[in-house]
């Protein structure tokens, strides 16, 4: 009775400790680095390129505002004794006017910038998303972190499914660039 009863308890144990290890669920984390993805995938470059090409726009005219303003500077001081008052009160006024419109102009351009930024990100974000899900999904992960996001301070690199992600987006972006031709 006593080794029918160990048994029995051996059993239950057992039994116990393989419905408690079916029931735990294996759980797979992937890494994704969305910076890696803006700086390397083609869209990504594109995008930068983008607002590279705003930024030097805007830049351009902030300078030629600049000169300008430096030339009124320039032509206050080197003429204030010969001006009349009149003429001199006329060039102040201009010149406060001119930095007024420098200063507002560049509110304005960074303005447009971070919100041509947040546009372009976000759409590309939402191109890319699909991409990882399918990924995600494809190779069983539970769950994907953006190290971009997470703060992570140490993974694996063989969980990191970035190069996927841009191969993979970089062909559904050619895709369909060529297909808008």
């Amino acid at each position: 009775m006593k080794v029918k009863g160990k048994i029995l308890l051996i059993l239950g144990i057992l039994i116990l400790s393989f419905s408690f290890l079916n029931a735990q669920q294996i759980v797979k984390i992937g890494v994704v680095d969305s910076q890696k993805i803006l700086f390397n995938s083609n869209r990504g470059k594109e995008v930068l390129a983008q607002l590279d090409k705003k930024t030097k726009e805007m830049q351009n005219k902030l300078d030629k505002m600049d000169k300008e303003i430096q030339q009124l500077e320039n032509k206050i001081a080197t003429q204030r004794v010969a001006l009349d008052p009149d003429t001199l009160t006329r060039l102040g006024d201009e010149l406060q006017r001119k930095r007024t419109e420098r200063q507002r102009f560049w509110e304005d351009s960074q303005r447009e910038i971070a919100s041509l930024r947040a546009r372009l990100f976000t759409k590309m974000r939402n191109e890319i998303l699909p991409i990882i899900q399918q990924i995600g999904k494809e190779k069983g992960y539970t769950l994907i972190v953006d190290l971009a996001d997470a703060g992570a301070i140490y993974w694996d690199p063989a969980v990191d499914i970035t190069d996927e992600v841009i191969r993979r987006y970089n062909q559904k972006y050619t895709k369909q660039k060529s297909t808008k031709k």
